[in-house]
């Protein structure tokens, strides 16, 4: 009796501190946003700018790219995700296209969607297929290196490289214990991390666009039911930093999982949404979000500890027409995509008449086939 009760105190004292270590997690750092003082900062956000490459990508009968959903840059090449053709594009710095990757079926090697996509340190492509239930290893030309069956039972949105040993993957939020795993290239061994989901998170049925992101040798991980960002580890999850939107921040703990509640969250304009889409180099840190009903972007200047608030229907008309949110950031730089000769056109006439003298880089193409050249050209900002 007295063994039974000393077993007993020990589990509540284990379970005790378990959650204290979950309720008082520590982060590195906090982002502090006033957004009442910093919103519609785009106009000061520009004098940041220092300079400006734009690579179109060629376009010929095999390279046809409809559009792009995401992106990798490991220099000099370029991957591509388009989800109208359900294809891989590999592109050179310069514009020429490398490789396709367009294997669509139930083959070894095939693949029935492009669910996400990721590469690795070596420029292996790696794309999971959640309908195939599999993960597929290419090499640059696009042959076939090796692929990983995944388990029915084991739903996966997003996947991302930590190394070329080991793969993050977001598993979603049904499993109240852990979200994350790690995927063992070598051995094909998958791995759950431990982190605590809310409850009120457990059958959520939103999503964020993009929940794992890569930063030098770092995979952030976006919660969906928080303002926290975690780094992830081949062994653990480590928390990082966390977004202070001061009074506009809310307990997610009100939130019953459904699409109507977070919509009508998302109109109220008291509330600030959980940010999506994060990125990260060593200048910025960017995400985005809803407030009021409108959609807001974050650019916030590491150095300054100062944000940069603003939505589109404040950037100048001409402006606005031809923007769009990042697609992927490294260094000192964001890349963008600029959907067609149209909008290239309207780009360069602004860079024209713009008094900050911003450095170009640019080198027109020269059609190829008898073809024009709409494929989507892809723009590098620097920053200073």
């Amino acid at each position: 009796m007295k063994t039974t009760y000393i077993i007993l105190l020990i589990t509540i004292i284990c379970i005790s501190c378990q959650k204290r270590k979950v309720e008082n997690i520590k982060f590195r750092k906090t982002l502090s946003i006033d957004f009442d003082k910093y919103k519609n900062q785009s106009l000061e956000l520009s004098n940041s700018i220092d300079s400006i490459k734009i690579v179109s990508l060629k376009t010929d009968s095999i390279f046809i790219i409809g559009g792009i959903s995401n992106l990798y840059f490991n220099d000099p090449y370029f991957f591509l995700n388009d989800p109208q053709s359900q294809c891989i594009y590999i592109y050179d710095i310069h514009g020429n296209g490398i490789s396709k990757i367009a294997r669509k079926g139930r083959g070894p090697g095939e693949f029935l969607s492009i669910t996400d996509f990721t590469t690795l340190e070596d420029n292996t492509i790696v794309i999971l297929d959640n309908l195939g239930g599999k993960i597929i290893f290419y090499n640059l030309l696009g042959d076939l290196i090796q692929e990983i069956k995944i388990d029915r039972n084991i739903n996966i949105d997003n996947i991302s490289n930590i190394d070329n040993d080991h793969l993050a993957l977001f598993t979603g939020y049904s499993d109240k214990n852990s979200c994350i795993s790690i995927l063992n290239i070598g051995s094909h061994e998958i791995k759950k991390l431990l982190l605590n989901i809310p409850h009120y998170a457990q059958h959520s049925q939103s999503e964020l666009n993009q929940t794992l992101t890569k930063y030098k040798e770092s995979v952030l991980f976006k919660s969906l039911f928080d303002y926290n960002v975690f780094q992830i580890t081949p062994d653990s999850i480590i928390p990082q930093y966390q977004f202070d939107f001061k009074k506009y921040n809310i307990s997610f703990e009100s939130f019953d999982g459904k699409i109507e509640t977070s919509i009508a969250y998302i109109r109220r304009d008291n509330y600030i949404s959980e940010p999506d889409y994060l990125l990260e180099n060593d200048k910025y840190i960017y995400c985005n979000f809803f407030k009021g009903g409108k959609f807001y972007e974050l650019y916030y200047n590491k150095q300054q500890q100062r944000p940069y608030l603003f939505n589109a229907e404040t950037l100048p008309e001409k402006f606005a027409s031809i923007y769009s949110n990042p697609k992927y950031a490294k260094n000192n730089y964001f890349i963008f995509t600029i959907a067609d000769e149209d909008h290239l056109h309207t780009l360069l006439k602004l860079h024209q008449d713009t008094t900050n003298h911003i450095k170009l880089i640019y080198t027109p193409l020269v059609s190829q086939e008898n073809l024009e050249n709409n494929n989507p050209h892809l723009l590098f900002i620097y920053t200073k």
